[in-house]
């Protein structure tokens, strides 16, 4: 038994070293040869099916998956990846587990779903963890940083790979360190820390002059430009620039070549030579056209317009910008789609096209919001309070800036106490734990430490100056901003207090509009009392002339006379109180129902002229609310007029005669609300119509026969009362409006 145990042994060991030297020359052929790889990847995985030896079956199904992730077959490599994780689990390999969670996070970072991404990444990290050499878990550490830059995080990419940077080791290259120091750069400058991507620049361009090449310096110059550029001081920028393109120029890296290009180009529009970045940018134009990717040609078409709007030449700006969505609308980038977005709004603000620009402007602030970029929300609350105050809407001009002024007071305070303090006392900090140490290796090295602390101090006393420079021209922009506030809220006093004077007339075109309508019932109610006391005096002649005139008959006559007088004086009385300007009327308590009876009584005469149908049903509570009097019953007169139009509408243009032709009035109490019901069945309002009757203006009916104001001042009354105005239309049957009003805290 022992014999045949060692037998069993002796040909696993034999298998086992057989598959290893199978599966490392598939490694080797993976990427020069891969058919080849695939024929050796299917030998290892037919000997371990053999024996059961689940390791190698997933080291197998791992170099199948490599396979066709290099070849882009990433659904494939998926599969793959996820077959070699099921035998890695049984083979309990903390490596080969890690490698394959590893090469699952960037099979789903090709495929842009990032949670999976994330998520196996971070289970690579913690079997790699286990590990003695650090190498792969920075290579974890890394690609997280990686995922995050692309989900444009900056923030939790600046964790990552500062973690990667913190866990190297002599287990990783100089050149891997580099690309760890050079993500970590580009990743500062995302969250404007400065300071720690001029650190973290400066570490890796000292790494590439130990290996790098003409590529890898070029760059490192590259970056350290990228990075002046963003402080402001262009002209230093320019210098690393044009060092990046002569190195990429000797490496003849053409792709490089044209991004350099590309930032030559912003950096002379900067710096107001427009005709030399025009040049730069029609460069790389150019290449990226024939060459680069839709993200290279679209930044590039949104550099060639910002060149056009600098020129005022808006039009041709426009177009460019538009044609550069059009390529970001194949792919997904925020912080590029507010840039252009914003870009567009300021062009259509140039050419007074405000509401475009107020659009493209809304569009850039959500993208702004996504990556929560500051700086560009502060760019896009300039453009839209200037839109806004170009529009008279003073009041939002006037908010927005106040949101600037407290989103810039917080960017300034955060600047100046977190990013300049910190930038000093890391430098000092880190400068003392060098010189301790570099003392104790001699004079001679505390000679070069010396020179390079000069040389260091001079860099942060730059960077120190030019963020002083930006918080004085923040300081001058503030006082200038502050200035603006105050001129717009005089503006937007004097706006309001004419906006009022002009709906005040408007409602006063209203009610004599009303009057008009209700002169013939006017005169019907003064001319039945007239008559009367005509009457009354011609009888009293005729009695006199017969002497039959008696004391009782007299009085009696003379009660009656003065009856009909007050009834005039009330009707004329009523008039000049509903004709009069109701700006400082103060609010009083309104029985709702004898509010109703009296617009009734002023359109009751012109109803029944008309031989139409008034039909009256009220509650039997008491109805009270709160508001002006005349006010409610002139809504009351509106909303009876319309219905009255509607049907002599409806007996015009179907040709009928008239018939039962019905406006029934109906009031009831629903809960805490008064509920005053019009109904009519004329011609009814047309659906398209229906969202729109109370805009001010609008009408369906002829110019001779409204204005559009009635139902637009009929909403704003009742909404100023605390109610609602709704409207329910058949077109061609009926149409019915209800009113709801609060009722008296007394009655509820």
């Amino acid at each position: 038994m022992n014999d045949a145990k060692l037998t069993l042994n002796i040909h696993l060991e034999s298998v086992e070293t057989r598959m290893d030297e199978l599966l490392q020359k598939a490694a080797i052929l993976q990427q020069q040869d891969p058919e080849q790889a695939l024929i050796l990847v299917s030998r290892i995985t037919e000997l371990a099916t053999e024996d059961k030896l689940v390791y190698y079956l997933s080291a197998a199904q791992k170099i199948r998956g490599n396979v066709h992730f290099l070849q882009s077959e990433y659904d494939l490599a998926k599969e793959c990846y996820f077959s070699a994780l099921v035998h890695a689990k049984k083979a309990d390999d903390a490596r080969l587990t890690g490698d394959i969670h590893y090469n699952l996070g960037r099979v789903f970072t090709k495929l842009k779903d990032f949670p999976a991404a994330l998520e196996h990444l971070q289970h690579s990290l913690t079997f790699r963890r286990k590990l003695s050499e650090r190498k792969d878990e920075s290579s974890s550490l890394t690609h997280i940083g990686q995922v995050y830059w692309e989900m444009q995080d900056f923030q939790q990419s600046v964790l990552y790979f500062q973690k990667a940077a913190e866990v190297c080791d002599s287990s990783l290259s100089a050149r891997q360190i580099a690309i760890i120091y050079n993500n970590l750069g580009n990743s500062c400058i995302k969250i404007n820390d400065i300071p720690r991507a001029l650190e973290a620049y400066l570490y890796s361009l000292k790494l590439k002059e130990t290996f790098g090449n003409a590529t890898d310096l070029g760059t490192a110059q590259l970056n350290l430009g990228n990075l002046y550029y963003t402080t402001t001081e262009y002209v230093l920028a320019l210098s690393y620039y044009l060092e990046a393109g002569r190195l990429y120029g000797v490496a003849q890296d053409a792709a490089k070549e044209a991004i350099v290009y590309s930032n030559l180009g912003a950096t002379y529009t900067a710096l107001k030579d427009l005709d030399q970045a025009a040049v730069y940018h029609q460069k790389a134009l150019a290449y990226f056209q024939r060459n680069g990717t839709k993200e290279d040609h679209a930044k590039s078409l949104n550099n060639i317009g910002t060149i056009y709007q600098h020129k005022a030449e808006y039009q041709k700006a426009i177009a460019t910008y538009e044609e550069s969505l059009g390529l970001k609308s194949t792919f997904y980038n925020a912080e590029s789609l507010a840039i252009t977005y914003h870009n567009l709004s300021e062009c259509h603000y140039g050419l007074g096209e405000y509401h475009a620009a107020l659009d493209n402007t809304q569009k850039s602030m959500s993208y702004s919001n996504q990556i929560m970029s500051k700086s560009l929300l502060l760019k896009s609350y300039i453009v839209l309070s200037k839109i806004y105050a170009a529009l008279n809407d003073f009041q939002n001009a006037y908010e927005v800036l106040d949101v600037h002024r407290l989103l810039d007071l917080e960017v300034y305070n955060t600047q100046k106490t977190t990013v300049l303090t910190e930038m000093m006392v890391h430098y000092d900090a880190e400068g003392k734990a060098k010189e301790i140490q570099m003392l104790k290796t001699g004079q001679h090295a505390l000679e070069e430490l010396f020179e390079k602390q000069v040389k260091d101090k001079i860099r942060y006393l730059r960077l120190y100056r030019s963020k002083l420079d930006e918080v004085k021209k923040r300081v001058a922009a503030q006082e200038k901003l502050e200035q603006l506030n105050a001129e717009l809220e005089s503006k937007i006093q004097h706006a309001l207090q004419d906006y009022s004077a002009q709906q005040q007339i408007i409602i006063q075109k209203s009610k004599l509009e009303s009057l008009g309508v209700m002169a013939a019932g006017m005169a019907h109610e003064i001319n039945q009392p007239l008559s009367a006391i005509s009457m009354g005096l011609n009888n009293m002649r005729i009695k006199a002339q017969r002497s039959e005139l008696s004391e009782a008959y007299l009085d009696d006559k003379i009660r009656k006379l003065t009856d009909d007088i007050q009834r005039i004086r009330s009707v004329i009385e009523h008039v000049r109180q509903f004709s009069r300007d109701q700006v400082n009327s103060n609010p009083e308590k309104i029985d709702i129902q004898q509010t109703l009876r009296d617009a009734v009584a002023l359109i009751a005469y012109d109803l029944a002229k008309h031989q139409i149908k008034l039909r009256m049903l009220h509650s039997e509570h008491t109805l009270s609310t709160v508001g002006s009097k005349f006010k409610l019953e002139q809504v009351f007169l509106n909303l009876i007029a319309n219905a009255r139009d509607a049907i002599l509408e409806k007996i015009h243009t179907e040709g009928l005669a008239r018939g039962e032709y019905l406006i029934e009035i109906k009031s009831c109490r629903q809960a805490d609300y008064a509920e005053i019901v019009f109904y009519d069945n004329g011609i009814g309002v047309p659906g398209t119509s229906l969202n729109k009757i109370f805009d001010p203006f609008y009408t369906t009916k002829s110019p001779e026969k409204g204005t559009g104001l009635g139902l637009s001042i009929s909403y704003g009354i009742i909404l100023e009362m605390g109610g609602k105005i709704t409207v329910h239309s058949e077109p061609k049957m009926h149409t019915t409006i209800t009113v709801t009003l609060p009722i008296l805290e007394e009655q509820k």
